[in-house]
């Protein structure tokens, strides 16, 4: 990862950042690179990752930078957890609590959505919600559309989305 401290004027001068479509652009040719080429590429784990000045930068942490003059002082989420969506409308601060909230569901949930399992004790779906590391219990329902509309009503409240 990047160890300088760029600034906001020095990445205005080397790259072009579109907020509808979340790309940065080169403003230069560069070697291997025309002047507004799409900047970055995929690592490994999903994040875009951009090169300057012999630094790697997460595309995400430098839209941040872009759009406010700061570096973020934490935690950068995907509000959609898309990791390549670095549009300005899906990224926000987060904690690292709100940053878990966009992991993907494990491959045995059964109700296909967070915060709500199959009871076989109560015969009925569990919902819940997880707030400063704790579990709120948000009650059992027996349709699942009824516990869907819970746990959603429940994100709204707890969790509010807030990005740039």
């Amino acid at each position: 990862m990047a160890t300088s401290q760029l600034t906001q004027d020095q990445l205005k001068s080397l790259l072009h950042y579109d907020p509808d479509t979340g790309h940065f652009t080169w403003n230069y040719t560069r070697p291997k690179c025309s002047k507004g080429t799409i900047a970055g590429g995929l690592c490994k784990d999903g994040y875009v990752m951009i090169g300057i000045n012999y630094s790697i930068y997460r595309a995400h942490r430098l839209v941040w930078l872009y759009m406010t003059g700061a570096f973020p002082p934490a935690h950068i989420d995907h509000i959609n957890g898309i990791r390549t969506d670095n549009r300005a409308v899906n990224i926000r601060l987060a904690t690292p609590a709100q940053n878990q909230q966009n992991l993907k569901l494990r491959h045995d949930n059964a109700s296909k959505h967070a915060g709500i399992s199959w009871s076989k004790q109560h015969n009925r779906w569990y919902t819940y919600i997880n707030i400063n590391g704790k579990r709120k219990f948000l009650g059992l329902y027996t349709e699942l559309f009824d516990a869907v509309t819970a746990r959603k009503t429940a994100e709204q409240i707890y969790h509010p989305y807030r990005p740039i």
